[in-house]
């Protein structure tokens, strides 16, 4: 019984981590994204 909460427990902690991941990765590219854009909009006005 212990090995299954135990399992449970672990895939459960690897599946948020997995969806952390995701959502720092989709945070960190719509940052670059922006930078970008901005990068680029201080160079055509420049």
């Amino acid at each position: 019984m212990s090995d299954v909460i135990y399992s449970n427990v672990i895939g459960s902690s690897q599946e948020e981590q997995v969806h952390w991941m995701v959502l720092l990765i989709d945070e960190l590219h719509m940052y670059s994204i922006w930078t970008y854009i901005l990068e680029y909009l201080e160079d055509s006005t420049a």
